[in-house]
């Protein structure tokens, strides 16, 4: 079996170590209270994730950590926001990263499945809408963001001059090039507002 996030990682060595600000690891005691606190379980890879990275910056991007954290890194706290705050987010939905303008991607722990996975989808908030999923697992999200990073930004994480960022997420050919599972998954899945 390949190591966990190594393609993600070896992703990230293209770029200098300043570029990158992954945070030190959560206990598994701070697992089990962001999991009480959101009342909902986590899935296995985004629980091996925090016990190594407590989230962190990249290159353009954030990725959410549990509490103790930075606040503006904080799980725990944005998703509990969202839910008492924001008409129309669904409780099983937890907040891993924003996309800048309002959106969030999120773990769908309404899809928990045997293996103690679920799919990473997509909240729209002017829709209220939660899109089909983007990635089977936290593990392929993650090494989805982190390979189309070199793409749109230098090797010291500015942004490259001339090119102009496009949504990833929305482009199903290169999901599927690092994510094989996600026909399948898409195929059964149940499209839904969140309001429902």
């Amino acid at each position: 079996m390949a190591e966990l996030f190594a393609g993600a990682f070896k992703a990230l060595e293209y770029f200098e170590p300043e570029a990158i600000d992954l945070k030190g690891p959560a206990s598994q005691a701070d697992i089990d209270a962001a999991e009480r606190a959101l009342g909902v379980g986590l899935p296995w890879s985004y629980c091996e994730f925090l016990k190594r990275h407590n989230g962190g910056r990249l290159p353009g991007e954030f990725v959410y950590g549990v509490p103790p954290n930075e606040r503006h890194l904080d799980t725990v706290e944005l998703t509990l926001f969202e839910r008492g705050n924001t008409d129309g987010f669904p409780e099983g939905l937890v907040v891993l990263r924003p996309d800048g303008r309002g959106n969030y991607f999120c773990l769908d722990t309404e899809s928990l499945n045997e293996e103690a996975e679920c799919p990473v989808v997509f909240w729209q908030w002017r829709e209220s809408f939660v899109s089909a999923p983007l990635a089977t697992s936290f593990e392929r999200f993650f090494e989805l963001l982190c390979t189309v990073l070199p793409k749109y930004y230098e090797e010291d994480g500015d942004p490259k001059r001339g090119v102009e960022e496009e949504a990833w997420h929305t482009d199903l050919d290169y999901i599927r090039s690092l994510d094989p599972g996600i026909d399948s998954l898409r195929a059964s899945w149940h499209g839904r507002s969140s309001s429902s």
